[in-house]
């Protein structure tokens, strides 16, 4: 998921990069943020890496990652999210992305 830093695209600058997968879920959380990171630097050109403010790995057990998704259906798409409340958790703008 990109976690924008504004309420929408247009007033976002930059995104934090939530990544959640069951291949990270074993690995140390700086080990995996570090091979994120190595990723994104081999395969974003520098406007685009600009635009990632933080990366961070969610555990696939995490029970906020859970309860967000499951008010949210991303099923093998890109779903992009302005001002949306799951419960009590408000997500001014996200895009999320399903991969398998």
């Amino acid at each position: 998921m990109l976690l924008g830093n504004g309420n929408s695209y247009k007033e976002t600058s930059a995104y934090d990069f939530l990544i959640s997968a069951k291949w990270l879920d074993n690995l140390d959380p700086d080990m995996g943020v570090d091979l994120i990171l190595d990723y994104l630097f081999d395969n974003l050109s520098g406007m685009d890496l600009r635009r990632v403010s933080r990366v961070t790995i969610v555990h696939t057990e995490d029970q906020l990652l859970k309860f967000v998704l499951g008010g949210i259906s991303v099923s093998k798409s890109i779903t992009v999210i302005d001002n949306c409340a799951v419960g009590n958790v408000t997500i001014p703008h996200a895009i999320l992305f399903e991969c398998m």
